[in-house]
């Protein structure tokens, strides 16, 4: 099921207690809020990725793809600067992967 977000939106393709895997997809120069999580890590996987608002992981190059490793505790944020959609694969890993395990720290649509 698609759920439905102002930033754009995700699909869970797998969906287990230590274990989680998302399709995210941001809209054209939109961020998700910066965050962390205490009982999971995360795996983003993309053919272009923007890390932290602060460190841009960028390849042009439509067959190299990159890999970004996102411990628990970490601060973090997925934005998309480009003028077309961003789609990641999402791998969430840990004690824990429920998406209660958000502390936001800055939102641009002003949730809590």
């Amino acid at each position: 099921m698609k759920i439905n977000k102002p930033w754009g939106s995700y699909k869970t393709l797998l969906d287990l207690k230590f274990l989680k895997i998302k399709i995210i997809t941001v809209n054209p120069e939109s961020r998700l809020s910066l965050q962390s999580h205490k009982f999971r890590s995360e795996i983003w996987i993309s053919r272009q990725l923007f890390f932290d608002d602060v460190t841009p992981i960028f390849n042009s190059s439509r067959i190299k793809i990159n890999f970004h490793y996102i411990p628990k505790n970490k601060k973090h944020r997925l934005m998309n600067i480009l003028n077309s959609k961003l789609d990641i694969l999402e791998i969430q890993f840990g004690l824990n992967c429920i998406e209660e395990d958000i502390i936001r720290y800055e939102d641009d649509y002003l949730r809590v």
